[in-house]
């Protein structure tokens, strides 16, 4: 029952990591979208520009 309880630790282990790097990505990658963007966010994401 041990090992059991081992083995279905590791793949929890490796599928929250892997999740993890995906979403540090897309977070980085957002950054980079968002820093680009002119403009005073208004309503709903939109921007508007001064």
């Amino acid at each position: 029952m041990q090992n059991a309880a081992k083995a279905i630790y590791h793949k929890l282990f490796l599928k929250i990591n892997r999740l993890s790097s995906q979403l540090s990505f897309v977070y980085s990658t957002l950054y980079e979208v968002e820093k680009e963007r002119v403009g005073v966010p208004v309503k709903r994401g939109l921007y508007e520009v001064s």
